[in-house]
């Protein structure tokens, strides 16, 4: 007999047999036997179980609900969700078109402030002229002066820098427009969930389904507004705070004009035609020295076409501030017509208006403005007001800047 770990062996007579002990025969017989029992039951009681929590999620699909984990939420929240994700690429949008939008105003400005003071070195080399002291002096001022006047022309005429501005313009508008739709629409479809939660919490037969749901999968669900909805209604509300949107009344003069009341530097009130059809603000002659915004003597001429085609000089002005409703534009470009055009209407245009997204309804009679506010949304115009608070910067003798 030979003993060797796990078995006995005994040889004799050409016969050999082994022994398994008793306690390992026990083991294998006791797992054997759990791995048997119910094999054919347990596997086919859980999958009836989650047939049955399938089938009752499709009643609830039925009723615009979907399980995520122990919660309930709408199915039309993923597409709210999307839409404020694509928020944040659209805002990226609006910060890059008006940057794009402060380097043309930038830009212009300067030249504008280029134009000014080669105007002014004309008038005065124009003074001196009479007196020049020497025929070599009166020819040096002749060349200076049309040499300035070459220069007071390219700028005039420089188309580039005026089609940089527009195209600038024209895209900021255009995605700023994107912007403020997305976010309405959010809005939109959030205060549509709102509602939809309102009904389904005392729908009786959401309640059922919701109560077999959580009985089949074991886990409490509550039909209750759900937080994944409460913290995009925040975040929409955190937006909103940058948009700001006012209705103001509008006034039919008889004609196909829709006039509004403006007030121009804060004192003064006219009535205005709208007209998207105008690039800048435009004011006749006589409302112009009565509001105090008349053009200087040096004014640049420019062109103005109006409605019936024809075409006229008008002096080029800047209007420290324009308002309507609660909105108020500053350094507006502006106009201001021959004296002799007596009767020529006050226009209220795209220098002011395209600055704001806005729609007018000739149903109710409304003009409905709407802007982005925030240093980080808006274009800076040069030389415009400091906000309250806003950080400014000044040049250095040697070309730095540093802030105030």
């Amino acid at each position: 007999m030979r003993i060797g770990g796990s078995a006995v062996t005994h040889e004799g007579s050409g016969m050999r047999a082994v022994f398994v002990p008793s306690v390992c025969l026990v083991l294998w017989l006791g797992f054997t036997g759990k791995s048997s029992l119910g094999a054919d039951d347990t596997p086919a009681a859980a999958g009836e179980s989650e047939a049955a929590g399938k089938a009752i999620e499709a009643e609830l699909g039925q009723k615009g609900l979907r399980r995520q984990g122990a919660s309930l939420v709408l199915v039309e929240e993923a597409e709210l969700s999307k839409l404020l994700a694509d928020e944040k690429k659209f805002k990226r949008e609006v910060l890059k078109a008006a940057k794009a939008m402060n380097e043309a105003l930038a830009f212009d400005y300067e030249a504008q402030l280029l134009l000014a003071q080669y105007r002014q070195q004309r008038r005065q080399l124009n003074a001196e002229l009479p007196n020049a002291s020497s025929v070599a002096r009166h020819n040096r001022i002749v060349v200076m002066m049309n040499e300035l006047a070459e220069r007071i022309t390219d700028l005039q005429n420089n188309k580039e820098l005026a089609d940089r501005v527009r195209v600038a313009r024209q895209e900021f508008s255009k995605v700023r427009e994107q912007y403020i739709e997305r976010l309405l629409a959010a809005r939109r479809l959030a205060d549509k969930l709102r509602e939809d939660w309102a009904d389904l919490v005392e729908d009786a037969d959401v309640k059922e389904i919701v109560a077999r749901l959580s009985e089949a999968t074991g886990r409490e669900l509550a039909l209750a507004e759900s937080k994944s909805l409460q913290a995009m209604i925040k975040q929409i509300e955190k937006l909103e705070e940058t948009v700001l949107s006012e209705s103001i009344d509008l006034r039919n003069d008889g004609s196909n004009t829709y006039q509004v009341s403006v007030t121009v530097n804060g004192e003064h009130t006219k009535e205005m035609a709208v007209d998207s059809g105008s690039s800048i603000v435009v004011f006749p002659y006589r409302e112009a020295e009565a509001m105090g915004v008349a053009p200087s003597e040096g004014a640049e001429t420019i062109i103005l076409v109006l409605a019936d085609g024809r075409q006229v000089p008008a002096k080029r002005i800047t209007i420290e501030s324009v308002r309507v409703g609660k909105f108020v534009v500053e350094n507006v470009e502006g106009a201001v017509l021959p004296a002799e055009l007596t009767r020529a209407p006050l226009i209220l245009g795209m220098s002011y208006l395209g600055n704001f997204k806005f729609d007018i309804d000739p149903g109710t009679m409304k003009l409905t403005m709407t802007r982005l506010d925030g240093d980080d949304l808006e274009p800076q115009r040069p030389g415009a007001k400091a906000k309250p608070g806003a950080k400014t910067k000044k040049k250095e003798a040697d070309g730095t800047s540093k802030e105030d």
